[in-house]
């Protein structure tokens, strides 16, 4: 059994699509399945809106 995993996950975009993909698994495994559905319901739109402003925003801030 798994009790601990360390990662480091650098740009935001990447940790946000991290945790979407496996916050509601981890919570299922977990037996709560009513958690998994917040989770899924709250990392879902964090992770397409860190993706967009990643993609579209940030290149807008840095100088050229």
């Amino acid at each position: 059994m798994i009790k601990d995993i360390t990662m480091w996950v650098r740009p935001l975009p990447a940790f946000t699509a991290l945790m979407a993909a496996l916050g509601p698994g981890l919570a299922k495994a977990a037996a709560r399945p009513e958690v998994a559905l917040a989770v899924a319901a709250a990392t879902g739109p964090l992770a397409a809106m860190t993706r967009l402003g990643d993609r579209t925003l940030v290149p807008l801030l840095i100088r050229r």
